[in-house]
């Protein structure tokens, strides 16, 4: 059953002496948490969490009822039950600023399909969320440690190796989502593998630097930014580079690249092995890993899919 706010009424945080809204505050936060079905706290568990009097917790109790939050259900000595709660409005009560994601910058179609699905699926709960676009997944995952974002989007095989015992992989998505199969290709200046010399690496991207170095040996490496590798080759600074067929190529420059399969069976394994995309939440952050945690990823990979067909606009 979906809560539905009472006509004519309207409640805010502003209307909430200090004490209570501290309460609501923190009342709040553990409600979304809870699924429907489970036991709430008792009063006395309130007063502890709240530091405060029995008076405050019913008071906050009432106001999340009244807004229609929450829909609970009391069983005399057994307690009350949660039957129901509306997680966007439990949020305004929170006290919480927004979501925010990490994201690789979108390039490819796979990144920007995400982007939207993720964005769609935030506001289907009524959930704030803002996403930032940053390059490299250890970049990512420093900023989560050091909470500048709430949860980071990376390849599973990224997120495995970053080492960090205080992060953990609170969803995953299928083989695709991150690299579509076969869409990881050599991009470059001539057809002849035997010409290639120099090779275009983005050091800041663990997938890019591994599936470089397993593709090529023997070759001088240029570290460059992922986004300027075409036209680097195209002007004939570096001879190849590891590159995505769903991220856009500029058109005045297409006919300068040539695209080649991955000729290294090792290289073919590795961009398997990185195809499946995660979500990365710090193992403390209580609040996002279950938020998160209730995505609906069938949903969300359909609205990937869309938007790589080009059915849908993507998420800007």
């Amino acid at each position: 059953m979906r809560l539905t706010r009472p006509s004519g009424r309207k409640f805010s945080v502003e209307d909430l002496y200090p004490k209570t809204l501290s309460a609501v505050q923190y009342m709040a936060r553990t409600l979304m948490t809870m699924s429907p079905g489970e036991q709430l706290p008792t009063t006395q568990e309130w007063m502890a969490g709240t530091q405060s009097g029995s008076g405050t917790v019913q008071a906050a109790l009432g106001v999340l009822e009244a807004a229609e939050a929450i829909r609970v259900a009391a069983r005399g000595a057994q307690g009350s039950l949660l039957l129901d709660r509306h997680l966007g409005r439990l949020w305004e009560f929170s006290g919480l600023p927004p979501l925010v994601g990490a994201l690789p910058l979108p390039y490819s179609l796979e990144f920007q399909g995400m982007a939207t699905a993720l964005e769609r699926e935030f506001r289907g709960h009524s959930l704030p969320v803002r996403l930032a676009y940053v390059n490299g997944a250890r970049a990512r995952f420093e900023g989560l440690m050091h909470r500048h974002w709430d949860f980071v989007l990376a390849s599973r095989w990224a997120a495995e190796r970053s080492g960090d015992n205080d992060l953990t992989i609170v969803h995953q998505f299928s083989p695709g989502t991150y690299y579509a199969q076969d869409s990881v290709v050599i991009l470059q200046r001539v057809a002849d593998r035997e010409a290639i010399r120099t090779v275009g690496i983005d050091e800041s991207s663990e997938d890019h630097s591994a599936l470089s170095r397993a593709e090529f040996a023997d070759v001088d490496w240029v570290n460059v930014p992922y986004g300027q590798l075409p036209w680097l080759i195209a002007r004939g600074t570096i001879d190849a580079a590891i590159w995505h067929t769903t991220a856009l190529l500029p058109v005045g420059i297409m006919d300068q690249l040539v695209v080649a399969a991955l000729d290294q069976q090792p290289t073919r394994h590795l961009a398997q092995a990185m195809n499946a995309a995660v979500l990365v939440v710090r193992r403390d952050a209580t609040v996002p890993q279950h938020l998160l945690g209730r995505l609906r990823a069938p949903v969300m990979e359909a609205t990937q899919a869309a938007v790589c067909r080009g059915d849908d606009i993507p998420y800007a």
